[in-house]
């Protein structure tokens, strides 16, 4: 499950960039979606190809409360895993943190999942509205 996952721990295991200041550039009911700039290009892998990124996306889903569980919760874009989502300390809310262009994508359909995203593993799922 682990390589169809792309892997964003570049930004996520850096605290800092958890709540460094974004830009709101999509939202739905129970999310919003954040450009974030890196203080330094960063060099990532999406889709079998490596790019560099001066910004990521900050992924923030409020529609819990969730739980922990064996499987991760997995923020996924039309079908399309995205990240694993952290639990928020109080597990009110998601957060996940992505390099692809797919979360600004209006109309476009996001989801949690536990596990890879399926009929039976959603738990939830929102229409993204790009901010003009």
């Amino acid at each position: 499950m682990a390589s169809q996952i792309p892997n964003t721990s570049v930004v996520a295991e850096n605290s800092s960039l958890h709540t460094k200041p974004g830009v709101v550039v999509a939202h739905g009911h129970d999310f919003v979606v954040e450009r974030v700039a890196l203080a330094h290009p960063t060099t990532y892998s999406l889709h079998g190809r490596t790019s560099v990124a001066h910004s990521f996306y900050r992924v923030t889903i409020t529609a819990g409360p969730y739980q922990v569980r064996d499987m991760p919760a997995i923020v996924s874009v039309n079908g399309h895993p995205l990240s694993m989502g952290m639990e928020s300390p109080d597990l009110s809310s998601l957060m996940a943190f992505t390099f692809d262009h797919i979360v600004v994508t209006n109309g476009a359909t996001m989801a949690v999942s536990y596990g890879l995203p399926n009929a039976t593993s959603t738990i939830w799922t929102s229409k993204i509205e790009v901010v003009k």
